[in-house]
């Protein structure tokens, strides 16, 4: 526990930067992953509602 807190105390002047929190759809790379999640989820929504309406008729 001694050692962590010499190195910490060490290392923690040494590490300088920004964080960013961004929401994750603003990334270029996940673009065709999030269409293709919303591709499948429309389709989803398609089968269940021909489902619910075929059992009410």
């Amino acid at each position: 526990m001694i050692e962590y807190g010499e190195a910490l105390k060490h290392y923690s002047r040494k590490i300088n930067g920004t964080v960013r929190f961004s929401p994750s759809w603003y990334s270029v790379e996940y673009k065709f992953h999030f269409t293709v999640l919303a591709f499948a989820v429309i389709i989803l929504l398609g089968y269940c509602y021909r489902f619910y309406n075929r059992s009410r008729g």
